[in-house]
């Protein structure tokens, strides 16, 4: 058979090579896929890891928060203020004076918690009782970076038991506190996780009664 011996033409090596070539280019596109999905998913651990840390702190702030007649909690979309205990030497404490004291003690004093667009950040400033803010324009430092948004709600307990409360954008009641707190965190970066939320239950809060 003449066949049998017969090799393969110019255009069926043409073919094949096409055909290597298209298979070369699908196996390259999936290997530079798969690489980008792992640096995505590396970077998405990292930054949720740091800011579920960070959080840790800020949920035993805002969980250790009592009434104090001169301290109020506050609370806005971007900003939380409340009483707290607050170290002896926190590097944030602005109401230090040079009386020598051991690192851990702890004294009353406020703790804020602010988001600053511009600079993509959330801040952390305490300060101590009786003292005041000692720099208004310092937001103090920073807790979490990275943020395209930060958001604060406020859980208000119904007046009526066995009724659902009411989540609020704002807290301005002096005489009580809100019983839960939600932040949610959006990350900034196209290789971000989308956000994070962490609800924080506030054991001090008390139920208002209303005067009959």
């Amino acid at each position: 058979d003449r066949r049998a011996g017969r090799g393969f033409t110019l255009i069926e090596l043409l073919v094949v090579i096409a055909i290597l070539a298209v298979v070369a280019t699908a196996i390259g596109a999936c290997l530079a896929a798969g690489i980008r999905a792992w640096d995505a998913a590396r970077d998405f651990s990292s930054v949720e890891t740091d800011a579920l840390i960070d959080l840790e702190i800020m949920q035993r702030d805002i969980m250790n928060t009592f009434r104090y007649h001169d301290i109020k909690f506050l609370g806005s979309k971007v900003l939380v203020s409340f009483p707290c205990l607050v170290r002896a030497r926190d590097p944030d404490d602005a109401g230090l004076g040079d009386e020598p004291e051991r690192p851990d003690t702890k004294h009353i004093g406020t703790v804020r918690y602010s988001y600053n667009k511009e600079k993509l950040s959330l801040f952390r400033k305490t300060w101590r009782y009786p003292g005041s803010q000692a720099d208004v324009e310092d937001p103090g430092s920073v807790v979490i970076g990275n943020l395209a948004g930060v958001t604060f709600e406020y859980y208000r307990l119904s007046p009526e038991p066995g009724q659902p409360g009411t989540w609020v954008g704002s807290w301005t009641e002096e005489t009580n506190l809100p019983a839960r707190v939600r932040i949610g965190l959006t990350f900034a970066g196209d290789a971000r996780p989308a956000g994070i939320t962490r609800t924080i239950i506030i054991p001090t809060a008390k139920r208002e009664v209303p005067e009959k």
